[in-house]
């Protein structure tokens, strides 16, 4: 199966990624807009879902290269790799992305952050969106390191 990857720099064929640089990005990053969603994630998956993988220490891909030019635009200064997954004994599962947000919008359509209970509620669904067949915006977590093959864009 073919993933796709999204990263800022550019990176030769052979190159191999570790996993965990999301949260190692939002652990340094003061007043990251993600930290308090991830650790509810967290949470929330060490309580219910502890058999699937951690976002901490993870990676995402994609595994349809629409999607991940779909979401390119969230990111306009990465490039799009073809990768390979290497550690095939890791956990592997795919999410609906679409669910992970920070913000909700009162009636008249004002955005205001979530409290901690709508995030758990959200992080459950996000969870659970691994046994659903149709999801709207796929994303694969893995704890694998991946592989570099070669630069889509």
């Amino acid at each position: 199966m073919a993933y796709y990857w999204l990263c800022s720099y550019e990176l030769e064929s052979g190159a191999i990624v570790n996993p965990g640089n999301w949260y190692r990005i939002i652990e340094l990053t003061q007043g990251h807009g993600f930290g308090l969603l991830e650790e509810v994630y967290e949470t929330v998956r060490l309580e219910k879902y502890s058999h699937m993988p951690s976002r901490k220490k993870s990676i995402f891909v994609f595994n349809n290269l629409d999607k991940a030019k779909e979401f390119h635009p969230n990111r306009p200064f990465d490039l799009i790799y073809d990768v390979s997954i290497i550690d095939k004994e890791k956990l592997l599962y795919t999410f609906d992305m679409s669910i992970v947000q920070t913000t909700g919008f009162s009636a008249n359509g004002v955005a205001y952050p979530l409290s901690i209970n709508e995030l758990r509620e959200q992080a459950n669904r996000y969870w659970e969106s691994s046994s659903v067949d149709t999801q709207h915006f796929p994303e694969v977590l893995t704890e694998s390191k991946i592989k570099i093959n070669t630069l889509i864009t």
